[in-house]
């Protein structure tokens, strides 16, 4: 047993240094892959903070990852394991780290297919897009009004030429939910529709990263989302509230001032949008255009909140080099309070974001990223002789307005620089 976790050890240390793919086995049967990915993350920004230094510095280590991927028989299967700060989920009382991401399997039937298992909710470009691939080293505001994350249920997917449909049911509680069998009112699960065209643009639905256009070949796609649940009643509390992760501003209880309230009701979350790509190759270089549009709506018997967002993002590569610049808002309407205090006073919340990436190696292998994002008002606030929080960084210090804190609309500067290696 040693020897063979040395050899394991030898082979993915000499893989790393490559960084290219490990293939174990590859025979008629079964195929087994397996891949990595780290990200370095440092920002520095400026806030306006009574009590601390304005001028903050942070480092972290973003993602270290594990996946393994193939085929058995006609089966494809599609694990995925998380650690570093990325993954941390919070129960009462305790902090764990449920890090797990993706088991997934896809049977064809007949000319589609069903995945099964724990895997990203079809709905939205941006979410569904690999975080390896993208030219930021976050994701835009959009992601923190509408994240869906990923779930546990079923989806039956057709990809027939340039028609694609994905279409799923899943529990509406998130991913790497404990077994627990308790009272329940059941609702709705969440049904979600992905429905569009692509001449070729895009490889893994799940997982989308987009192909380079060869010659002077331009490639599009253009898909609609719709994404409806009604929340069950379990225990002592509902699917939508103990979400551990990827929990929007529509659903945080810190935002949302209708999905704490008592009696707890089975609330509706209704989600819809359109998104747009393409890609074109210039002589100058490769360009890609990315666009979206989200609404979405919670509502219970206290009321409803409702937000609408927006993401417009281009970048243009030559060579190693990529040059990229994104926009992106959330329109969020009055009634997001705490305590009975606004948190974001109905106005719009905008993001500038400039981006220059340099890839060391074959394209998002092994990649240094540079981006400078500009948060134009912003709603910050205010822990009374600690200091300031921005809260589209930290959603759930809005706890704070709720406790005699200080809440503005400010401008942040910030500064953030991404390593990618990966095999």
């Amino acid at each position: 047993m040693c020897r063979i976790f040395c050899v394991l050890f030898m082979t993915i240390s000499i893989c790393l240094a490559d960084l290219s793919a490990i293939q174990l086995v590859n025979n008629d049967d079964l195929k087994f892959n397996l891949n990595g990915r780290t990200q370095i993350y440092g920002m520095m920004e400026h806030v306006e903070d009574r009590y601390r230094d304005n001028t903050r510095l942070f480092l972290f280590l973003k993602q270290a990852r594990l996946q393994m991927h193939g085929s058995y028989e006609d089966y494809k299967y599609n694990i995925q394991f998380a650690s570093a700060g990325e993954d941390e989920t919070r129960a009462t009382g305790l902090g764990v780290s449920l890090n797990m991401l993706d088991f997934s399997f896809d049977i064809p039937v007949g000319d589609a297919s069903l995945k099964i298992g724990q895997f990203k909710v079809p709905f939205g470009r941006e979410s569904l897009s690999d975080s390896g691939y993208i030219n930021y080293t976050q994701r835009s505001l959009n992601q923190l009004g509408f994240s869906v994350g990923r779930d546990v249920g079923l989806s039956y997917n057709i990809d027939n030429d340039k028609f694609k449909l994905m279409t799923g049911l899943f529990t509406g509680a998130g991913r790497s939910t404990p077994e627990r069998f308790i009272p329940e009112t059941l609702g709705v699960p969440m049904l979600v529709l992905r429905v569009g065209y692509d001449s070729g643009l895009d490889d893994n639905y799940y997982a989308l990263h987009k192909k380079i256009p060869k010659g002077s070949d331009k490639k599009v796609s253009y898909f609609i989302n719709a994404l409806f649940t009604k929340d069950t009643l379990v225990g002592h509390s509902t699917a939508l509230r103990v979400r551990k992760s990827d929990k929007s501003l529509l659903l945080n209880g810190q935002w949302n001032p209708y999905i704490d309230q008592k009696p707890l009701d089975q609330g509706n979350l209704f989600q819809l949008g359109v998104d747009w790509a393409m890609a074109k190759n210039l002589k100058k270089g490769i360009l890609n255009i990315e666009a979206e549009y989200l609404y979405g709506k919670y509502e219970n018997d206290f009321g409803e909140v409702s937000m609408t967002g927006g993401r417009l993002q281009a970048s243009l590569k030559k060579g190693t080099w990529e040059y990229a610049l994104r926009y992106s808002f959330l329109d969020p309407d009055e009634k997001f309070a705490n305590k009975g205090i606004q948190v974001t006073g109905g106005s719009l919340i905008h993001e500038i974001a400039p981006a220059i990436t340099y890839h060391l190696k074959k394209m998002n292998k092994a990649k240094i990223v540079f981006d400078f994002p500009t948060l134009i008002n912003v709603p910050v606030v205010e822990e009374i002789g600690f200091g300031s929080y921005v809260l589209t960084e930290q959603p759930d210090q809005a706890s704070y307005v709720g406790k005699g804190g200080f809440i503005d609309r400010e401008t942040v500067y910030q500064i953030r620089a991404l390593l990618q290696l990966s095999f």
